[in-house]
């Protein structure tokens, strides 16, 4: 809360007028393990697709609601309760890969401190490698962007210093191999 005050305080000189009630929640990014159960289907939020690293989920959920509107055409054509978990398989199918890369992702910027935050964005700033996110990266696919901070690892992690590495060693993700996913 006391974040999101400073953060207004410092734009009301571009705002008009005064907030007048804040609400914040916590997003869920970790989708539940069965998006069907009997005849119910999760979409969106109740799903959690989300983008695990902006809490975004106006893509995620408007594609999976028509996979999920697929799946239930299907369905009702066939009179086959059953066919509907096949909007389940569709869904890890077309974004399994981007939810668990934009875990990753996720995790990566939770262990880095303000500091080494700041290093990052400087350092992903750098003319070369912004050019290289603006040819490769996708607003609606993390998982590009998660491509280009791994092919310039050594570049990064070099700008990000010896506190962030160890503290990225023990949580795992050194070493993070995109091969086979």
């Amino acid at each position: 809360g006391e974040g999101l005050r400073s953060l207004l305080k410092s734009l009301s000189p571009r705002l008009r007028g005064e907030p007048k009630k804040l609400s914040f929640g916590l997003i869920p990014y970790d989708p539940p393990r069965h998006l069907v159960k009997d005849s119910v289907l999760l979409v969106g939020d109740a799903a959690c697709q989300v983008k695990p690293l902006t809490g975004g989920g106006i893509y995620l959920g408007l594609s999976c609601a028509l996979k999920a509107s697929e799946a239930l055409s299907h369905s009702l054509e066939r009179e086959d309760p059953a066919s509907l978990k096949l909007y389940s398989k569709e869904v890890r199918r077309t974004f399994g890969r981007e939810f668990m890369l934009g875990r990753k992702l996720r995790e990566l910027m939770s262990v880095l401190s303000d500091g080494e935050l700041d290093a990052l964005v400087k350092c992903l700033n750098e003319p070369r490698l912004r050019e290289e996110i603006l040819k490769k990266a996708d607003f609606d696919h993390h998982s590009s962007l998660l491509e280009v901070i791994l092919s310039n690892l050594p570049l990064l992690l070099t700008s990000l210093g010896p506190g962030a590495l160890t503290r990225m060693a023990l949580k795992g993700m050194i070493g993070l191999d995109l091969r086979g996913i």
